[in-house]
């Protein structure tokens, strides 16, 4: 199924330490730009299949089928302890991405310095299109309340002018959800101010099967927030099932963001 801007064309209590990690994990979107400091990371030359394409209107285009997955990176949410996806190939040979989350939350993502594209206005960059596949929703999760923030996959774009300062930090995220309705839009229960969230997916229907999706995504965040993105910095791929205790494996893969609608 592909769904374009918004619209398809296709057919308990919880204890202090989940609550603490989750709010860390909300946090720390905040330390995305720590990662320059901390670690050294080279960008793969133009054409590799996890990192740049070709084309200058295709600035991302990650097929993950080479071994070296740099400029990709685990651990994209640092000081929050959060678990890698792993490299994954599937019987019929394809390569992606999966996480096995089992009360956890795992993440890997691509900070935007490291394709030394510098600065990414998303308003001549919109279009994002991946495919994700989730085996299972979660069953007790509830994305407006803190203690059921689970989701069996996300993606989160990461956006700012400011490379310190927190407050300045925005978080557009779509999810594959159990409960709200596709198209629903939502504040972060964590960051009600600087998160949003968009369902792309809901329920279980298409558990098991791999899911286009194709997002403007500069619609998205002026129609979410109400006003102009800052600059793209970070794109993240999560699996979270830390505060329901459930378990997913979730898959990724095919990731472009590009000037122009994908062929």
């Amino acid at each position: 199924m592909v769904r374009v801007a918004g619209s398809s064309a296709s057919d308990s209590a919880v204890s202090v330490k989940k609550n603490d990690a989750a709010a860390v994990k909300s946090f720390s979107m905040a330390l995305l730009f720590a990662w320059g400091s901390a670690v050294s990371l080279q960008a793969e030359a133009p054409a590799t299949a996890s990192g740049l394409a070709g084309s200058s209107t295709v600035l991302l285009a990650a097929d993950f089928e080479v071994d070296n997955l740099a400029p990709w990176r685990s651990d994209p949410l640092p000081r929050m302890g959060s678990k890698p996806l792993s490299h994954y190939t599937e019987p019929d040979g394809n390569h992606c991405l999966r996480a096995n989350s089992e009360a956890d939350f795992r993440a890997f993502g691509v900070k935007l310095a490291d394709l030394d594209l510098g600065s990414i206005a998303i308003a001549d960059t919109p279009w994002l299109s991946w495919r994700w596949q989730v085996s299972r929703v979660l069953q007790t999760a509830d994305a407006t309340k803190k203690a059921g923030d689970d989701y069996a996959a996300r993606l989160y774009l990461v956006f700012s002018d400011s490379r310190w300062n927190p407050l300045a930090i925005r978080t557009l995220v779509y999810i594959w959800d159990n409960l709200q309705p596709i198209g629903t839009t939502l504040p972060s229960t964590w960051a009600t101010k600087r998160g949003r969230m968009i369902v792309l997916q809901s329920g279980g229907a298409l558990a098991g099967l791999w899911t286009w999706e194709r997002r403007n995504v500069h619609e998205d965040f002026v129609s979410a927030f109400g006003y102009e993105p800052a600059a793209l910095r970070a794109i993240v791929l999560a699996a979270d099932t830390d505060q329901t205790g459930e378990r997913v494996t979730t898959l990724f893969d095919d990731i472009r963001l590009a000037a122009t609608v994908d062929p």
